[in-house]
Parts: C-alpha cells; sequence; structure tokens
C-alpha cells in the first residue's frame, strides 16, 4: 500500500473561498508527500463529473467534510457524498472529518456523533483569526493522518507475514508431496531394477558357462591331439629300431659264423640300450589341470621355458613314476612362513615336471634369485612335481608376485588349492 494517503473534500460551491484557503494551509502536507487532496475542480474536461467524485469518494482514506448550512442544505452533498461518506466510514473502509465553516445546527445530523474540526467543532468563522483556524484543523488533521498511517503499516505488515507464512506452508506442502511423489515412484522402480540386475547377473553367469565350456572343448582338442603325437612318436621310435635291428641283423652286413653272432649281440644291445633312452619322460608337454588368475590355464601359456602336462594327457602305454610324497631338496627347506601359509589357498607355480631332478634345478635357480619360500610339491595323483614360488590367502597377493617374477623372466601363474 502507498505511504500517501488520499483525502476527498466534499463542499458546497457557495463555500469555495473557504476551500481555496484551506488549500493553501494543505500546501506542507501535499509537498511532504504525506497526502494527495481531491476535489472536484480536478475533475477534467470530457470526464463525467459524477462518475469521477464517486470513484475518488470511495479510494479516499481521509473524506474532508467542509460543514456549513448551505451544505447541509445541498442535497448532493447531504444525500450523495456525506451518505456515502459515512457508510464508508461505519464500514472501517475509511475515516471521515466533519470541518465546521460557519455556524449551523451540524450536531443534529449524522455528523454529530463524530469529532468535529477546529478545535471543539468551533466554526472557523467565529475564530479571532481564520489563519488560526485552519492552521489548529490541519494540525489536529495531521495526527490523525499519522494514527492512520501507522495502522495501515501494521496491518500490512501483519498482511505481508501472513503472505509469507502461507508461501511458506505452501513451500512446504508442495515439497512433502514431491517426495511423496518421489518416493512412490522409487517403491516402483525397485522391482524393475531388482528384476534388471538378476537378468544381468543370469546373463552374465551365463556367458562365463559359455566360455568356460568353450576352454574346456579347447583343452580336450589339445589334449587328444598331444596324446596322438605321443602315442606316434612312441611308436616311430619302435619302428625305427626294429628296422635297424631287422638291418644289421643281416647276413648281408655280418657274414655268417662267430664274427657275425658277436655282431648281432653287440648289435642288439646297442639298439635296446638306444631305444631305452627314449621315455615319455624326456618329452615335453603341457598342463592343462592349471589355472591362471581363477581360469584354466590355455595350451600355450609358459612355465619358465619348461612346459609340464598332466597324467590324463598320458598315453596308456607310457609309465610315469610312483613317488607323490612331497619333496624334500638338499637345497630346500621348509621356513616357518612356509608352514604357516599350507593352507593358504591361491598358489604361485612357476613349473610342473615328471622328472625330479628337473624340478629341483628350477627351484635352485629360484631360490639363488631370492624366492625364499620357493619349495617342490607333488599336488596331485599324477605324479607331476610342481615348483611352488609361494601361496597366499589373497588372489591380488597372488597375482602381484607373478608380475614381480615376470620381471625378473620368471612365467608363472596362479592354481587354486581344492
Amino acid at each position: 500500500m502507498s505511504a500517501t494517503l488520499q483525502i476527498f473534500i466534499a463542499y458546497s460551491r457557495k463555500d469555495t473561498n473557504f476551500l481555496d484557503e484551506l488549500r493553501m494551509h494543505f500546501t506542507p502536507l501535499e509537498r511532504s508527500g504525506k497526502v494527495k487532496i481531491w476535489y472536484d475542480g480536478k475533475i477534467e474536461p470530457g470526464v463525467v463529473w459524477e462518475t469521477a467524485i464517486k470513484d475518488n469518494l470511495h479510494s479516499a482514506d481521509v473524506i474532508l467534510l467542509l460543514v456549513s448550512a448551505d451544505a447541509i442544505a445541498s442535497d448532493y452533498f447531504y444525500e450523495q457524498e456525506m451518505s456515502n461518506a459515512l457508510t464508508r466510514h461505519n464500514s472501517g473502509d475509511a475515516r471521515v472529518v466533519p470541518l465546521i465553516l460557519r455556524p449551523c445546527a451540524w450536531q443534529e445530523t449524522p455528523l454529530g456523533e463524530l469529532q468535529a474540526l477546529p478545535r471543539d467543532g468551533l466554526a472557523v468563522t467565529e475564530w479571532p483569526n481564520r489563519d488560526a483556524a485552519y492552521t489548529n484543523a490541519v494540525n489536529l488533521l495531521t495526527v490523525t493522518l499519522n494514527n492512520i498511517a501507522s495502522k495501515r503499516a501494521a496491518v500490512a505488515d501483519r498482511e505481508e507475514k501472513e503472505r509469507q507464512q502461507l508461501e511458506a506452508n505452501l513451500r512446504r506442502l508442495s515439497q512433502d508431496q514431491l517426495a511423496s511423489t518421489q518416493l512412490a515412484e522409487r517403491q516402483k522402480k525397485e522391482p524393475q531394477q531388482v528384476a534388471e540386475k538378476q537378468r544381468q547377473l543370469e546373463e552374465k553367469r551365463k556367458r562365463n558357462s559359455e566360455i568356460a565350456e568353450r576352454h574346456r572343448q579347447q583343452e580336450e582338442a589339445a589334449r587328444l591331439k598331444l596324446a596322438e603325437e605321443a602315442r606316434l612318436k612312441v611308436a616311430t621310435a619302435a619302428q625305427l629300431r626294429r628296422e635297424r635291428i631287422a638291418f644289421l641283423s643281416s647276413p648281408k652286413v655280418w657274414g655268417s659264423g662267430l664274427i657275425g653272432m658277436l655282431a648281432l649281440v653287440l648289435t642288439n644291445w646297442v639298439c635296446n640300450t638306444e631305444s631305452s633312452s627314449y621315455t615319455p619322460e624326456n618329452e615335453i608337454w603341457q598342463d592343462d589341470s592349471t589355472q591362471l588368475n581363477g581360469q584354466p590355464a590355455t595350451t600355450d601359456t609358459p612355465r619358465l621355458g619348461v612346459e609340464t602336462f598332466s597324467m590324463n594327457q598320458l598315453p596308456k602305454d607310457v609309465s610315469v613314476g610312483k613317488s607323490k610324497k612331497h619333496l624334500s631338496l638338499d637345497s630346500l627347506r621348509i621356513t616357518d612362513s612356509n608352514q604357516k601359509k599350507a593352507n593358504n589357498k591361491y598358489l604361485v607355480i612357476a613349473g610342473s615336471f615328471l622328472i625330479k631332478g628337473a624340478a629341483d634345478r628350477e627351484a635352485n635357480n629360484l631360490l639363488k634369485l631370492g624366492y625364499s619360500n620357493t619349495l617342490v610339491e607333488s599336488l596331485d595323483k599324477g605324479g607331476y612335481y610342481f615348483i611352488i614360488v609361494d601361496r597366499f590367502e589373497s588372489l591380488s597377493d597372488a597375482e602381484t608376485l607373478v608380475k614381480s617374477a615376470e620381471k625378473d623372466g620368471i612365467k608363472s601363474y596362479i592354481k587354486i588349492k581344492s
């Protein structure tokens, strides 16, 4: 609401001189911006005067009635302006203040109930000096205007606080409704999210199963191929031996008699010795029973330059060593650290061998390189001797050792202890 108060002045045209004098005394209030004076003399040309009067009367904060016998006798003043002014006064929308210009029976009208100006309702014409009367009226009216402004400010302040409180309540209500809506949406989406996670896990398990099956098929094919090659090598060696014996035993080569017999015996001994030096233990194979980082090792996984193979890759007619006990090397001692790690799950393997001596030599080389926990064990029923660089409870620790050993030129892999 504007701080400037609107004052509507109602009067009789016969009292125009009094109005002009009064306006002169209102000039300081107008210039200070406290009030804005309106009377019918401000109606612009072409404007319906009655409409202008009613509009300004109904928008005024203070209605100042200039009372005289002529004003009370005016039907328009009495029945229109004064009547409407008192209606707004009684409803609290405006303040009606009578200003007595000339002595008259104003107390017999509805205005008699109101406090009049100047002081004690003494008419302006009865004051020794009109300026003194107008000054007194303006001063008393100023007090009234200040009271009205204070009340209006208090009402405005209260309405502003109520408005702010209402806005705060509406914001809280809106936030509560939004939170409730979001909660309902989350509750609605949760089953869908759980179902989607289950579907993704199922797809992942399916892919892992397919990959494992492909690896198994590849390993089986490699195992069969290696077994067939071993069988062919054994058969080829036996055939070569028979051909040599047959050739060297021929009378065309050695003739007959005692010298031929001696040569035949010598030839058989040499051929048998040569053929017996070939055994499957001297062949190099791959181990398809080990696991690298939790996955089956491929057929081309390096093992310190030596590749080993598991028992299910051997042909049926190949014999291997029968000793499956723990190897106790002269140069390898089981330390307290190894005893404490005996039950650890992840083994770092640097090679597996069918021949004990080969495993011993490789283990000694690792000890010389500073891998103090190295030892040799037979871990399965196939007669293999594994070089265990170390044991770990954590897969990440085992992987770290594999990477470190690779920097030393040592190819190793991880085997999970069953």
